[in-house]
């Protein structure tokens, strides 16, 4: 048996809707091959403190309610930063997305209610547009 990774520690410390944030959120999704010296992680709840390799931000309570998974959480999170934590085309993105929808990894009619709630406005502009240039993801919205 291996030992847990950083990662994984700091999402079960921060529980049900916390997830990897930044380019910690692109490498979890495959978006780049950058592994980040200090894992990034974005909880719903109060900010653990004393952790050193880690970097904890804290999010909307809605994503603890929702019970998003850390998959769902990565792609809000890459939406929040943009195109700066992604090492392809932007377009990728959206390529990523329908693979995570085709195996079942994303729920996306939770993800369009979470990002609904989101305070940063570029995070549901980009949704709005990913949700245009992915016909299956608009189509699975609608259903």
């Amino acid at each position: 048996m291996s030992r847990p990774t950083v990662g994984e520690v700091a999402l079960e410390v921060g529980g049900p809707g916390s997830g990897p944030a930044g380019v910690a959120a692109a490498h979890w999704l495959g978006l780049t091959t950058q592994v980040p010296a200090t894992f990034e992680a974005a909880v719903p709840t109060r900010v653990p403190k004393g952790w050193e390799a880690v970097r904890f931000s804290q999010r909307s309570l809605g994503r603890l309610l929702r019970e998003l998974w850390p998959t769902e959480v990565a792609l809000i999170e890459v939406l929040r930063a943009g195109p700066a934590v992604v090492e392809h085309p932007w377009a990728a993105v959206a390529v990523a997305v329908g693979g995570l929808v085709d195996r079942g990894e994303m729920r996306p009619r939770l993800v369009d209610e979470q990002i609904g709630d989101e305070p940063h406005v570029e995070t549901r502009r980009r949704w709005s547009d990913l949700i245009g240039s992915t016909p299956p993801l608009a189509m699975s919205l609608t259903i």
